[in-house]
């Protein structure tokens, strides 16, 4: 349960760094994240873990900066966080949540490694790569 807690804190970053801003900076460099996103695994200390497949996580990164998030946890469908995203100095920036009063900003290392998007942070002093596929 600790892994899907993690997992849905992540997504919320996320979705905070998105809401930051209304506007991309380098459209060429924002292309590769158009589009829905579904989180599949998740690194943290070199040990990769699959998504459980009752936990679906759904990141959207829309034309304009906009930013949408939804965790799906067996039935149970979490608020959708909202906001920004734009690409600043080489790296993934979201601010989201899901009021404008509870929105974080996250900034994301990102790299594109076949189908995957890969986002990697700083969480409690160790790395953790979030991996997401081309949702359907």
């Amino acid at each position: 349960m600790k892994r899907v807690d993690t997992l849905a804190r992540l997504g919320m970053a996320l979705i905070a760094f998105v809401l930051m801003t209304s506007h991309m900076e380098g459209l060429a460099h924002a292309n590769p994240f158009l589009g829905k996103w579904r989180a599949v695994a998740e690194t943290r200390g070199g040990a990769r873990t699959m998504v459980p497949k009752a936990v679906v996580m759904i990141i959207e990164f829309a034309g304009g900066g906009k930013f949408r998030q939804t965790v799906k946890m067996g039935k149970k469908t979490s608020a959708p966080e909202l906001g920004e995203w734009k690409i600043l100095d080489g790296k993934l920036v979201v601010k989201a949540g899901v009021s404008k009063g509870r929105r974080t900003t996250r900034v994301f290392k990102y790299r594109r490694k076949g189908k995957s998007l890969l986002l990697s942070m700083k969480v409690d002093k160790e790395t953790v790569v979030l991996q997401l596929r081309r949702a359907r």
